[in-house]
């Protein structure tokens, strides 16, 4: 009779488990996180909502609304919304890296997730229950079970935002549809403050799998996304692409955190014109090329010309890294009140495009300072003077007596700091630094 009873409790607690997925969702044979999980699949045209209580998989890729890709008359979009609760997981894996799967299954399938043209997500953690896209491998497991089964750049794909912001790809903004690398949807168009959403306290783990033999996908992925979509508090971490990439766009974005890339941290190009302030760039012994790689197009007269501005940026170099600002192929871009260290050259300037280039009240401390001091008010600093215990400057830092110049947006605060942090540490609590 006990044994009748506790098969029944099972079985409740799987149909439980079962009715508690979002509808267009469907139980997951595993549960990852310690949570009952659901997993979704294809295109939604529906809003969705994912609440805390299941964990969720990534199958594939992963569309949210619907976006035909073609211009005029003849665009159709079906948007939506997903909505996702503060402290949510959700997981991919490419199957042919999955280690407990027997290897005759172990086929490859490139997992990533889509916000299409005109749909929004909301994503919107809290310091204390960010929501977290990350690895799934050995997330079946406990956690003092998963030594077996480490997570590592390159386990699945990673989040694409599609916009209708201009790009410099399409010579009619009015009739645009760019196409995002991958099969990952279309974007583009002539409504700079275009709402994709919003981002907060998120943290994108351990993506970038190989799209092709000369290409990985980035962590986030902003394709044409307007300046009225919300971005602050984001983490990418252990990307083996780059952590971010802007292709045009008007996006902004305030405290990011951009850790162990395997590539550049900050990437642009296609005309992007956002700014950004408060990010650290922190590259790990192991891997990493660019701080920030800018380019405007391969035409590099395209306009609108990428012309980003930065300020209060911290970008730490490590011992395979090469430029800390690299600003190419046209590109233009202010950088202001930041500091640069620990790469092989800080800055290279060579082929971008130098009248709308401004790089002012920075430090810099790299073994080339390349052209940093062939701009205005900057200034070498020896490392030692930076007082660093990471990426935070300690009591009696250079970088905490020299204050930022104001810019001209209201967007920019103006802060008494160089660099991203001064004396609050606002990483705490929300970010990660594990390495598997």
């Amino acid at each position: 009779m006990k044994t009748i009873l506790m098969t029944l409790a099972a079985l409740m607690l799987s149909s439980a488990a079962q009715a508690e997925c979002p509808v267009g969702t469907a139980p997951y044979a595993k549960s990852l996180g310690g949570k009952p999980t659901c997993s979704l699949s294809g295109t939604y045209k529906d809003d969705l909502y994912l609440p805390n209580s299941n964990s969720y998989v990534l199958i594939g890729g992963v569309f949210m609304g619907y976006d035909n890709g073609k211009v005029g008359q003849e665009l159709s979009l079906d948007p939506m919304t997903l909505t996702i609760q503060a402290g949510t997981q959700i997981f991919a894996l490419n199957p042919k890296k999955d280690l407990s799967l027997p290897e005759s299954q172990r086929i490859d399938r490139k997992d990533f997730l889509v916000i299409s043209r005109g749909s929004k997500i909301e994503a919107a953690g809290t310091v204390d229950a960010p929501i977290v896209f990350s690895s799934a491998q050995g997330m079946h497991l406990a956690a003092d079970q998963r030594e077996a089964f480490p997570r590592a750049r390159g386990d699945w794909g990673g989040l694409i935002l599609n916009g209708k912001a201009p790009t410099n790809v399409c010579p009619d903004l009015t009739l645009c549809s760019a196409e995002g690398e991958a099969g990952t949807g279309y974007y583009g168009g002539n409504e700079p403050a275009d709402n994709s959403g919003t981002l907060r306290y998120v943290r994108v783990e351990f993506g970038g799998d190989k799209i092709n033999d000369e290409k990985e996908f980035n962590g986030i992925t902003f394709n044409g996304v307007g300046s009225a979509t919300n971005v602050n508090f984001v983490q990418v971490h252990k990307n083996n692409d780059d952590a971010i990439e802007f292709f045009g766009g008007n996006v902004n974005a305030k405290n990011l955190v951009l850790t162990g890339s395997g590539d550049d941290s900050i990437d642009w190009t296609f005309g992007y014109r956002g700014m950004i302030q408060y990010a650290i760039a922190q590259n790990d012994a192991d891997d990493g090329d660019n701080g920030v790689e800018a380019d405007n197009a391969k035409n590099v007269d395209l306009e609108p010309r990428s012309n980003p501005t930065l300020s209060n940026i911290t970008l730490i170099g490590g011992p395979t890294t090469k430029r800390g600002l690299l600003l190419r192929v046209g590109s233009g871009g202010m950088i202001a009140n930041s500091l640069v260290m620990g790469y092989k050259t800080c800055v290279d300037t060579e082929t971008a495009h130098l009248p709308m280039v401004e790089i002012t009240n920075n430090a810099f401390s790299c073994a080339d300072l390349g052209s940093a001091l062939s701009f205005p008010n900057n200034q070498e600093v020896d490392q030692k003077a930076l007082l660093l215990n990471g990426y935070l400057p300690q009591e009696g830092s250079m970088l905490l007596a020299t204050p930022s110049i104001e810019l001209e947006d209201l967007f920019f605060d103006v802060p008494s700091f160089i660099g991203a942090v001064g004396d609050v540490d606002w990483t705490a609590g929300w970010t990660t630094a594990a390495q598997q």
